[in-house]
């Protein structure tokens, strides 16, 4: 069930299924008489007679094809005929409810009307498919035909007659890939045909400039802007083949070329630290070995990831901070190592138990504080090399100097611009790829949204030093200006989609982290700017210029943002206060920046006394307007390494002054508890299951994380966790029901998985409703969104279970449902984790004078397996 047709027709059948399965199945198992199912049984005969009359309808369009007139009368035949069957049987069992035979005929009847029914929706589907690939082909050959160039072609006529061709088959291709939009159920197949018909339109006038072009100036750089027009118009070809052939959401997700550092650090700490604990308590050296194996090598993934970014990242501060701490979380790693042997040696000894605890955790601080510093760094470049791509009428910027170059016909500063353009560019692919690796983990449909753009500016970058060069070898060549004109503003749409989607707003990145890297990439250019006029550089000093300017309106940008998400109306008023203060003194800052890039001579040397004086003026300000949103988002410290050890004085030979007692760990969590911030529980904590079960039981394992994640926090007065605990417990029950139904498909078996499948649709619908309470409250209109959109993912993944459950249990053999059913089950686990978290997140962001029901308290397990807490 991909798209929004199948779910209507398909949601009340697997309904009215599955209801036919329980009565068939209460009344084999209790041996009682089957009721009338007469009325039903013509009732359903009705719809499906009314859909084989759409079907019919469909085959005798002239529209159709060989192959829907083919498969149609198939599956309308097929579905007739188990209709009938339906009919017949109940008809039969009105004679004799007790009939054996007759229960049996009307359990194929309804499995043959489900799957019958799909086949038809699938045959009506593909055709739709299909008419969409015979665009794309259609299209492929007529890009084909434009590449081999007017040579290749019988005429000239015939060339032109190629190009309109083309045109109008990428309006017809957009057209049809439109209207598959909106058929579609699942966001991210949505966003990326969106996507690939946003690059047609763009695309496509370009492809007629760069055809003009070779048919008035024909050279070497004219087939170059052509060849690469029709590349990325067959890779957008390609890009909609693909995702109008996914039939689940699990396809579309996947991003190539793209590392899984994401996964790997949310897997240390949820995975990885508790089985070195549960190793070490075990007694057993093999355990612990192979657990210290698997932790080490997810550590050596981020230690290599974090050198990576070190060759990438630009402002020497934050290098050696990564640096830094690059060798703390190593340092960290081998007393981890240390004292998971020592708690091994002595597993029953609390003390060591405890400094293995505490490594670990200190270990996870490490992670974490790389984490966030990898992050402003990476904020950090991207703006700078987003404002140095963003705009063409920036002198000052690297695609002004080429633009500038380019139509001044400067053959003699158009090599070093191109070469600057090149690099950059090459850098934002780096940067972005590495956002991606970012939030890939967390949130696949956001990484694939950055993917899409990041390709998109990759494909254009070419074209725009390719067309550069161009104007500067004949400025006149009206067709040659037109396509610079037409390919720079496709460049900067896709540099602006660039910023919006990553450092625009909170989303790959957290707010106070886009504040913090932007702020550090405002101070790492001033002092550039400050070495550059030292050293005379008028070049370095444009450059420099252009980028604090860049890095202060990005700065503005984000601050803006925040307060346009947020409708907590304290934190908003905060924000425009501060936002205030800096938009007051901002234009000076500006305008001096602009005074310096218009100067060309020494003198710009001179000028930048000004904008160190503006830099001085707005300092103060920008460091409020990020505190403001630091501390209301509870950002980390800015230094994040640990300070240098201190040199302790030698112990005096005195007797040491007697210190009160320390409170243990049991009387402060006992004081949380009194305060209301935990609950401490008396039971063991849930774990994962072992990664061999978890490959042998997916549901299960599904089922047992999304309970881990759950007993973060307790039930008590809080309605959204106590239902992702009832989900989790249902997914085990599922899984288990799963396994007896493949083992031995009798009719008890098949009521009970159906029952499990149902009971998890309803608590889907109990979560939705017991969140949308935060929905209405929170002020965060971003979290708002998002979690508004997971809920509703919810919902659809909860009415997916039952319908692919319906379908299992009519035919339980079936091992392509397993499939479907393991995916359905897991992607709800992971809609609900999600839910759980963005929950919490918005229960602190709710609008003043609200009172909640919902509280979210952490949980505390006193007692841990192998050992106490």
């Amino acid at each position: 069930m991909h798209t929004t047709t199948s779910k209507a027709v398909l949601t009340p059948l697997a309904d009215a299924v599955s209801q036919l399965i329980v009565i068939v199945s209460d009344s084999e198992t209790e041996g009682t008489a089957m009721p009338d199912l007469s009325a039903l049984a013509t009732a359903v005969d009705a719809q499906i007679a009314n859909l084989v009359g759409v079907g019919r309808k469909i085959q005798a369009q002239p529209s159709a094809d060989e192959t829907l007139k083919k498969e149609m009368p198939v599956a309308c035949d097929s579905v007739t005929k188990s209709s009938q069957l339906l009919v017949s049987s109940t008809s039969d069992l009105v004679k004799d409810p007790f009939s054996s035979s007759g229960r049996q005929r009307l359990l194929e009847a309804v499995k043959g009307i489900l799957s019958g029914t799909t086949d038809v929706l699938n045959v009506f589907d593909d055709a739709e498919v299909r008419k969409i690939l015979s665009a794309c082909n259609t299209l492929r050959t007529h890009l084909a035909s434009i590449s081999k160039g007017i040579a290749a072609a019988p005429s000239q006529q015939a060339y032109v007659t190629s190009i309109a061709q083309a045109s109008q088959t990428i309006v017809t291709l957009a057209q049809l890939t439109n209207k598959r939009v909106t058929e579609l159920l699942y966001a991210i197949l949505q966003t990326r045909l969106k996507a690939a018909v946003a690059v047609l339109t763009k695309e496509s006038p370009l492809l007629i400039t760069a055809c003009k072009i070779t048919l008035v100036t024909p050279g070497p750089d004219a087939e170059n802007l052509r060849s690469t027009s029709c590349q990325r118009l067959e890779e957008t070809c390609r890009e909609i083949e693909i995702v109008v052939q996914f039939r689940s959401e699990d396809e579309a997700m996947a991003v190539q070329g793209v590392g899984e550092i994401g996964r790997i650090r949310k897997a240390l700490a949820e995975d990885y630290n508790p089985q070195i604990l549960a190793a070490a308590l075990s007694g057993s050296p093999q355990q612990l070995k192979a657990a210290l194996e698997e932790h080490g090598k997810a550590l050596d993934s981020v230690v290599s990831h974090g050198k990576v970014a070190l060759k990438i990242i630009s402002d020497p501060a934050q290098r050696a901070q990564i640096q830094t701490l690059l060798s703390e979380i190593v340092q960290a790693r081998d007393v981890v190592e240390k004292a998971a042997a020592d708690a091994q040696a002595d597993p029953r000894n609390p003390e060591k138990q405890q400094r293995l605890r505490d490594a670990l955790d200190a270990l996870t601080d490490r992670t974490n504080a790389l984490d966030t510093a990898l992050n402003r760094a990476i904020i950090g470049d991207l703006s700078t090399v987003l404002g140095s791509l963003a705009d063409h009428t920036n002198a000052g910027s690297v695609l002004g100097a080429l633009h500038a170059a380019a139509k001044a016909g400067d053959t003699a500063a158009l090599p070093t611009a191109t070469k600057d353009f090149k690099e950059e560019a090459g850098k934002l692919h780096q940067l972005a790829t590495m956002a991606i690796d970012t939030v890939g983990a967390s949130n696949p449909a956001l990484a694939q949204e950055v993917r899409i753009v990041r390709d998109r500016v990759a494909g254009l970058a070419p074209a725009v030093g390719v067309a550069a060069e161009m104007v500067v070898q004949d400025p006149k060549n009206a067709a040659a200006q037109e396509y610079l004109g037409g390919v720079t503003a496709a460049w900067e749409d896709g540099i602006k989609e660039m910023q919006k989607t990553v450092v625009g707003q909170e989303g790959v990145f957290k707010a106070h982290e886009l504040i913090a890297g932007t702020r550090n990439a405002f101070d790492q250019h001033a002092k550039a700017l400050a070495a550059a006029t030292a050293s005379g550089d008028i070049r370095a000093t444009h450059k420099e210029a252009a980028n604090l300017a860049s890095a202060a309106t990005q700065f503005v940008a984000i601050a803006k943002k925040e307060a346009e998400n947020t409708e907590d109306a304290v934190y908003r008023r905060e924000l425009e206060v501060k936002i205030q203060e800096v938009e007051i003194v901002l234009p000076k800052l500006l305008s001096a920046a602009e005074i310096v890039l218009q100067k060309h001579d020494p003198s710009a040397i001179n000028a930048a006394s000004d904008l160190f004086a503006a830099i001085n003026g707005i300092t103060a300000s920008l460091t409020g307007l990020g505190g403001v949103i630091k501390t209301y988002k509870g950002a980390p410290p800015d230094v994040l390494t640990l300070p240098p050890k201190p040199v302790l004085p030698p112990v005096p030979t005195e007797k040491a002054p007697i210190l009160p007692p320390q409170p243990k760990k049991d009387e402060v969590l006992a004081l949380a508890e009194k305060l209301g911030d935990v609950v401490i529980v008396e039971a063991e904590a849930p774990v994962m299951l072992s990664e061999q079960e978890a490959k042998e039981n997916p549901i299960k394992a599904a089922g047992q994380e999304l309970k881990v994640e759950a007993s973060n926090w307790t039930a008590e007065q809080n309605p959204v966790v106590a239902a992702a605990t009832t989900i989790s417990q249902q997914l085990l029950d599922l899984s288990t029901f799963h396994n007896q139904l493949k083992n031995s498909p009798t009719p008890a078996a098949k009521k009970a998985f159906i029952a499990a499948a149902q009971a998890i649709t309803q608590e889907s619908t109990t979560i939705a409703t017991s969140a949308r309470i935060l929905v209405d409250a929170c002020t965060d209109r971003r979290l708002k969104a998002q979690l508004q959109t997971t809920l509703e993912r919810i919902t659809s993944l909860g009415q997916q279970l039952k319908i692919v459950a319906a379908v299992k249990a009519s035919a339980p053999m079936d091992r392509d449902r397993d499939a479907q059913l393991v995916s359905c089950a897991t992607n709800l686990m992971m809609a609900v984790k999600a839910c759980l978290r963005d929950c919490e997140s918005a229960s602190l962001r709710v609008r003043t004078g609200f009172v909640s029901e919902i509280r979210f308290r952490k949980q505390v397990f006193r007692r841990r397996q192998f050992g106490e807490q």
